[in-house]
């Protein structure tokens, strides 16, 4: 490796050093910028999807597809690699940066995107044009190997990244283009118009999704949240269960971080793995359900762009593989009772003890089955047989572990779901909790797409002809119920919105198929094309929100344009605004922890379970943290304890908001306590957040249990 390294850097100073020339200096820069090739390379696809044959159509679009793959899988190998540019590796003058503008951007080296992007273009048109070009074939790499050379002149990139990227372009694209000889994406039909394979390009877009997601989780766009760091130590301290939710979560962070490592990718990778494979599950549900693959193809989609299901996807929590095996027992379930099959009701109920050690929301699915057999007479042999009732003696069995903890815990847990269901008690109604859970569930699944749910069902309902069709109650009992329960529920109290996960599940899916009906019904009339509009509109706004979430320069470039017409977006619309800023608290604590007098014997605390969790995972060398409660909420921090282990020590204390002085429970048990320190978080000097740490000397050993009081669970 080191004779490589060796051999990369002498060709840099080859090709960078030696062999320049002030005629290249001006022709080589522009070969990297993208911009200069926009208007050709826009007309050039105009022109070939307008007048090209069908052939030629396939071949640009498989060109974009290779592009886009290849581009997301450069990104990841630079995130994974982390090779330094020349400007960043090398020293003062053993580089040059030409056309650059004084431009150092400090990203990772290897590979090269430019080539990456290049050599994936080239490598699907030259296959597709071979026979075509004949002995010009070489020619049309002319281009790329001017881009690629361009790089390393420019003294941007090593030979080695430009040469890594053109083979992982060209491996990306004859990849993509074997798989399209083996299952092609576009076919002719009789009259020679191309039509889409939905098979392929369902492969495609889970494909993309993987690659997508990973790719975003891989950048670090986001630090974990609160609760994802909360499951990360809850991971560190495996148990049957925990305070406010099952287990399995922990056990999931675990795994991926014993193998890859201990990271905000290894946590988000549980999402984004689970989500996956609910894209699979949901492929086989809808074929099987519809025989039809464009119905299973439109509904991945749907639940893929829906923002509800995307923040899902790239952010760790409960619902990640509580919603894989929800998606996996409806399935399970239907199959059980659309082919009676009894004996995969032991299946289901696999998949429903899974679901009820992920979270405790897969009851809901109890309500909506019984929903289901009540509109559906015709299925309710099934509650003669034993196979259903054993198949819930399994789901029960594999809780088992999450009721002995409560039962060694004084059952904190169902204590808590309790108060959270009874929520603020009393009869009284609060419009406010109504209008602001529907506004939410609206909101995480778009008004459109949520609208669409809300007719088709009432539509669907109304009609004499929905009883006779099996997949119509399935579909609504399997996802309204578990709405209406919430709704009623906000009457009382607080709803959050990601709790009514459950029910968009097979809602998008009931929407998808009426609006496949739609325009079945609707085919050869003027409106279509209005309701083409709409289905467009339905699917580009999540989509949309999807990119402004995933992608930071998205909301960036909004802020840019808003700026520059005098306007001011408020920190609360950021997508982000919840998420960032705890990296940046843990560096600054982790400077305050450094200058205590003795970093080794100094504990770190709080009275917030979330800020507990964010410096467990964020201070260097991840300590142990304290969350202590004096009054509030119980969390799981409570049952691990104070820290009465930590007599003598020092401390440090921080909290999410401003505090001007500590509460004497507090200050009390140390002899001496500092002034506050403040750290804000701006972005766009916006105040996303601000923090107040304290800095505490000589702990006496204990905290007054009197002090140490629990308002409510």
């Amino acid at each position: 490796m080191e004779a490589l390294l060796a051999l990369d850097h002498q060709l840099f100073s080859l090709l960078n050093g030696t062999l320049t020339h002030p005629v290249l200096d001006r022709v080589l820069p522009p070969f990297s910028r993208f911009q200069y090739f926009q208007l050709p390379l826009l007309a050039a696809v105009v022109a070939g999807l307008y007048y090209g044959t069908s052939r030629t159509r396939c071949l640009i679009l498989l060109t974009g597809l290779a592009v886009v793959l290849a581009d997301m899988i450069g990104m990841d190998a630079k995130l994974a690699t982390e090779r330094l540019r020349p400007f960043m590796a090398l020293d003062e003058g053993d580089y040059r940066l030409v056309g650059t503008r004084g431009s150092r951007r400090v990203s990772y080296s290897f590979p090269s995107n430019h080539a990456v992007n290049m050599f994936a273009a080239t490598t699907v048109l030259a296959v597709g044009f071979r026979k075509q070009l004949g002995r010009l074939l070489p020619l049309l790499f002319i281009p790329a190997l001017l881009v690629a050379w361009s790089r390393v002149y420019m003294g941007v990139h090593f030979p080695g990244d430009v040469f890594g990227g053109a083979v992982i372009g060209a491996a990306v694209a004859l990849g993509l283009l074997a798989f399209h000889r083996r299952l092609p994406i576009l076919r002719e039909n009789e009259e020679g118009k191309l039509r889409p394979n939905w098979f392929a390009l369902t492969a495609l877009l889970v494909v993309f999704a993987a690659v997508y997601r990973f790719t975003v989780i891989a950048r670090g766009v986001y630090p974990l949240s609160s609760e994802e760091a909360q499951y990360w130590e809850w991971s560190r301290r495996l148990d049957w269960s925990y305070y406010s939710k099952p287990p399995l979560i922990a056990y999931l962070i675990r795994l991926f971080t014993e193998v890859l490592g201990t990271s905000a990718f290894a946590v988000r990778a549980v999402a984004v793995t689970c989500s996956v494979a609910g894209m699979i599950v949901t492929w086989f549900f809808v074929k099987d359900m519809f025989r039809s693959d464009r119905m299973a193809f439109f509904s991945i989609l749907v639940l893929s762009v829906m923002p509800l299901f995307a923040a899902g996807a790239v952010i760790t929590t409960t619902d990640a593989p509580m919603m894989l095996f929800w998606a996996a027992l409806c399935y399970t379930v239907w199959v059980a009772v659309s082919r009676d099959r009894p004996a995969l009701w032991y299946l289901a109920g696999v998949f429903f003890g899974l679901g009820l050690l992920s979270k405790y929301a897969m009851i809901y699915l109890l309500p909506c089955l019984a929903v289901f057999f009540i509109l559906s007479p015709e299925h309710r042999h099934h509650l003669r047989r034993k196979e259903i009732w054993l198949g819930g003696v399994i789901g029960l069995a594999l809780f088992t572990p999450v009721i002995y903890w409560n039962w060694r815990e004084g059952w904190v847990t169902f204590r808590h779901v309790a108060a959270h269901a009874d929520a603020e008690g009393g009869l009284g109604i609060n419009p406010a909790w109504v209008l602001e859970y529907i506004g939410s569930q609206a909101g995480l699944v778009t008004p459109l797409i949520f609208g669409a749910m809300l007719w088709f069902t009432w539509s669907v309902l109304r009609r004499d002809k929905w009883a006779a069709d099996p997949r119509a109650k399935y579909l609504i009992a399997l996802g309204a119920p578990v709405f209406l329960m919430l709704l009623v529920q906000s009457f009382r109290g607080r709803v959050y919105g990601n709790w009514a996960a459950p029910a968009y599940y097979t809602w998008a899916i009931l929407v998808v198929w009426q609006t496949d009906l739609l325009l079945e019904r609707v085919r050869g009339r003027t409106p279509r094309r209005w309701l083409y509009a709409g289905i467009t509109a339905g699917l580009a706004m999540p989509a949309a929100f999807t990119a402004l979430l995933y992608d930071r320069d998205v909301f960036r470039a909004i802020q840019d344009s808003a700026e520059s017409l005098g306007l001011r977006i408020p920190a609360q619309m950021d997508p982000g605004y919840q998420l960032l800023g705890w990296d940046e608290m843990g560096e600054w604590v982790t400077r305050a922890l450094w200058t205590m007098p003795n970093p080794d014997k100094t504990f770190l605390m709080t009275e917030r379970y979330h800020v507990a969790a964010e410096m467990a995972f964020y201070v260097h060398g991840r300590p142990r943290t304290y969350s202590v409660t004096f009054s509030g909420r119980m969390n799981q921090y409570d049952i691990w304890g104070p820290p009465e282990d930590k007599e003598g020590w020092d401390a440090i204390y921080v909290r999410d908001r401003r505090l001007e002085y500590l509460r004497s429970a507090i200050t009390n048990r140390f002899e001496e306590v500092s002034a506050p320190e403040y750290f804000e978080f701006r972005v766009r000097d916006q105040e996303y957040r601000v923090f107040t740490l304290f800095r505490l000397y000589n702990f006496d050993g204990e905290f007054d249990p009197d002090d140490m009081t629990v308002t409510s669970y």
